[in-house]
């Protein structure tokens, strides 16, 4: 009697569905960690991706060489992180003195690991047939399955990423990370990143080059702990919000599915958001000594709150004011928008109201444009936005409340300084401190390590904190492709390729409204409102891609 190591081939497809389980349960168990996301190097994920490895070799006596064959492109992914994560090593030997050797040998694996993790969630995809046969509900397709998942992250940001600002932007990577994972073992095919190269090949092209400059001003960067680790989770935490962006575009552009629920997912949470506060303003005293404006409910600060009115009050005025009659679904988008709006106001701050009355402004001048401007629906909308306004008066309670309180502030005051409640302290500083750094910056976090950091955790302005993390290199790059962004939105719109649709709208909306306010505040820092922008980003592109699609066929 001879022992032959591995499974008959009857019985493969049964212990691959094991597999799958157990991956399942340990990427499930990733997203609910307090550690920070792909920054695993504790002995006991090492262990349980040794144990994934030793089964499927068990059972199919190989290595996923068919992945590398057919996916060229996770081979040169996988070469990419052993390079980066190497000259961290190296780095970090000659920069401080000491080696991290166990840190070093999980990162490398989890590159290894990655292959057989990709390997195993094909193999189910392959034998999934359009029935939906493994999932419960089979009546659901793969598309509004997937639908749901996003819909449900989308509402669970404002909920659950309340935190200090590196464990916001960790749990909203987590959020990305289970998307993206979802989609792969869901969707028939990973993203055909050749057919998004062919169609996009600029922007393509600006993202790798963007990437690589951003590794070496994390890698160049003068200050030890940045290289180590402060740096990687930001480092993780930028790259993602592209990589999501992408997922989210090829998914919209590839489903015929409305994307109007999509964005109503915000404002929604808002609401929730909102009865939290309300709630928690009835069962405590506010007088007592809560400091509300720098620990506020489900927030670590009420300018994170004023982030998520921001997008939320931009996207429902976008629904109010392309809804074609006045109907039920017309006031109740005025409800969500009084809710949405009182919180905007209600948080007092003066760049989301600036930033909401500027993305109005173009809304009207883009339904003008594409003639779905209605007189009536505006003037009701203005009169929700007035009540809002003094609905936030009524319930003020602090001395930061209220937009008029806001004005008066600004009023009382001709220092730049005081006006700019301390921001030009902080420009003039990080302008200081790259002297001897503009070209690389100072790496991800860069500006927390700065000597003459002033308070903060960004230098509250787009621009700088795009050069204080990148240099100028990077930050020009990035700069310049959200101009391409921007304009193939722009040209879309002009030459009347989009056919004017909510969830096209709604998405300049975010994207306009948390730009504008980025000007003042660390709006593309945190990890709420990128998010929000990443969503917003991939419904503008993948509707445009959609229309031009149904345009070719009738020409």
């Amino acid at each position: 009697m001879s022992f032959k190591l591995g499974f008959p081939a009857q019985d493969k497809s049964v212990a691959d569905k094991a597999l799958l389980v157990l991956l399942a349960i340990f990427i499930f168990g990733i997203c609910l960690s307090s550690g920070p996301a792909l920054f695993l190097y504790s002995s006991l994920a090492f262990k349980i991706e040794l144990l994934i490895i030793l089964l499927y070799t068990l059972i199919h006596r190989k290595i996923p060489v068919n992945i590398i064959s057919s996916h060229p492109l996770i081979l040169y992914a996988i070469l990419t992180w052993i390079v980066i994560f190497t000259a961290r090593y190296v780095i970090v030997i000659y920069k401080i003195g000491f080696t991290e050797n166990w840190l070093f040998i999980h990162l490398l694996f989890h590159a290894y690991f990655f292959l057989y993790a990709i390997d195993i969630i094909s193999r189910q995809r392959d034998h999934m047939d359009a029935s939906n046969n493994y999932f419960i509900f089979r009546k659901l397709t793969r598309e509004s399955f997937l639908f749901g998942i996003l819909c449900l992250l989308t509402f669970s940001i404002a909920l659950t990423s309340g935190h200090n600002s590196l464990r916001n932007a960790d749990i909203v990577l987590k959020h990305e990370l289970f998307f993206i994972v979802a989609y792969i073992f869901i969707s028939n095919s990973v993203p055909n990143i050749y057919k998004i190269y062919n169609d996009h090949k600029n922007v393509v092209l600006l993202i790798g080059f963007w990437f690589m400059l951003v590794t070496l001003s994390w890698l160049s960067s003068p200050y030890e702990l940045i290289i180590k680790n402060m740096g990687l989770a930001r480092y993780n935490q930028t790259f993602f919000h592209v990589v999501f962006l992408l997922f989210v575009y090829h998914f919209l552009s590839t489903t015929n599915i409305i994307h109007n629920k999509l964005m109503l997912m915000v404002p929604l949470s808002t609401v929730v958001l909102s009865a939290i506060f309300v709630t928690s303003w009835i069962s405590q005293d506010v007088n007592s000594g809560v400091a509300w404006s720098t620990n506020p409910p489900l927030n670590d600060h009420i300018r994170h709150t004023g982030y998520i009115a921001t997008a939320s009050t931009s996207i429902i005025i976008a629904f109010a004011l392309y809804r074609s009659t006045i109907d039920r679904q017309f006031m109740f988008y005025n409800l969500l928008l009084l809710v949405s709006a009182t919180l905007l106001f209600w948080t007092g701050g003066r760049a989301s109201a600036i930033s909401v009355f500027g993305t109005s402004i173009l809304l009207i001048g883009y339904l003008v444009y594409v003639n779905k401007f209605k007189f009536s629906h505006l003037v009701v909308t203005c009169l929700t936005l007035a009540l809002a306004v003094y609905l936030s008066e009524l319930l003020s309670a602090f001395d930061w409340n209220g937009i008029t309180t806001a004005i008066a502030r600004s009023k009382e005051t001709s220092d730049m300084q005081t006006l700019t409640t301390g921001r030009t302290t902080i420009w003039l500083s990080v302008l200081s401190s790259l002297e001897g750094h503009w070209i690389f910056g100072l790496g991800p976090q860069g500006y927390i390590f700065m000597p003459n950091h002033v308070y903060g955790v960004h230098p509250h302005n787009v621009f700088l904190q795009f050069i204080v993390e990148w240099g100028l290199l990077g930050a020009s790059v990035f700069l310049f492709l959200l101009i391409r962004v921007g304009i193939r939105i722009s040209q879309s719109i002009k030459n009347r390729k989009t056919i004017a649709s909510v969830s096209f709208l709604s998405g300049v909306a975010v994207t306009s409204s948390l730009s504008i306010h980025s000007l003042v505040d660390g709006t593309y820092y945190h990890g709420q409102p990128s998010y929000y922008i990443a969503l917003a980003l991939a419904v503008c592109l993948a509707t445009i891609s959609i229309n031009e699609k149904k345009l070719a066929k009738v020409e």
